[in-house]
């Protein structure tokens, strides 16, 4: 029986299929593609072959050689593919997209730096929230938990901005500025995108159908952890599984205080917000 699970939105389509077995793959994806063409020509529609491509994710030295067709056209292998704004490698390491993401933020960094002498704080405020935060922000809950080495050059562009914003030198401790601005820092602003769809999927008892649990749920001790309606953290064996929403999800949740798990959506965003702010007074970076 093939698992193969389709994502559509508007005229884009993925398809994904795995298999530990590298020959099997490739023969359930050739006759999965056959079913998908045939469907195609029933409903009259027309697939662009020179835009679609295939990609072998996979942790471990690949031997396999895959020839995957569709209605009779090879397809081509690539490393690297473009889906709803966001770049997808084969190694998962997200650096491709990030890579995109920081010349995104130079370009907005100069159009701050061009503009800052003739506009008050408030108004650059509003161009940071234009040109850098929608970037910053865009499917991060995906991409955000990849290797620091990876995103500490989006944090120091970040940082950079909030200096040039405030006109301050590049000496000047961040953690100051970000709370006189009440901007989060990149990597709450992964926390906070996690913790929504964490109280999102908490109030609408989806957390099974994304392989989440709460503590509660599987016993029926008043223990403190299960008071804190917090969640069961899975064991996980690689760095990949680390980055997981059923992994990341619980932990960030668990490490909400209790008090913000049960407010409105408008108010745990303030709230949950404000208590990521709070701790930079803690820290001097």
């Amino acid at each position: 029986m093939s698992s193969l699970r389709c994502s559509l939105f508007a005229d884009d389509a993925c398809f994904t299929l795995s298999n530990k077995c590298p020959a099997t793959l490739e023969r359930l994806i050739n006759i999965e593609l056959i079913k998908i063409s045939d469907w195609f020509n029933i409903n009259k529609l027309c697939l662009n072959f020179d835009k679609t491509t295939f990609m072998i994710f996979t942790n471990k030295p690949r031997n396999h050689k895959f020839t995957i067709y569709i209605n009779n056209n090879k397809l081509k292998e690539t490393d690297t593919t473009k889906y709803l704004g966001v770049i997808i490698d084969n190694k998962l390491n997200w650096k491709p997209h990030i890579k995109q993401v920081k010349n995104k933020l130079s370009k907005g960094c100069w159009a701050i730096c061009r503009i800052r002498p003739y506009v008050n704080l408030h108004t650059l405020k509003t161009i940071y929230y234009t040109l850098i935060y929608p970037h910053l922000q865009y499917c991060i809950a995906t991409w955000g938990f990849a290797a620091k080495t990876h995103t500490d050059s989006l944090m120091t562009k970040q940082k950079r901005i909030i200096k040039i914003m405030t006109f301050n030198s590049i000496t000047t401790h961040t953690n100051p500025l970000f709370i006189k601005l009440k901007l989060l820092k990149l990597k709450d602003i992964y926390k906070m995108k996690v913790a929504l769809a964490m109280r999102q999927m908490t109030r609408e008892n989806s957390l099974a159908a994304n392989n989440i649990s709460l503590i509660s749920s599987t016993h029926n001790y008043s223990t403190r952890s299960a008071n804190n309606k917090n969640c069961f953290i899975p064991s996980v064996r690689t760095n990949i599984g680390k980055t997981a929403i059923k992994y990341q999800g619980p932990l960030i949740w668990n490490s909400i205080p209790l008090e913000l798990k049960s407010l409105s959506l408008p108010l745990f965003k303030i709230k949950l917000r404000l208590h990521m702010i709070n701790n930079y007074s803690s820290h001097k970076i």
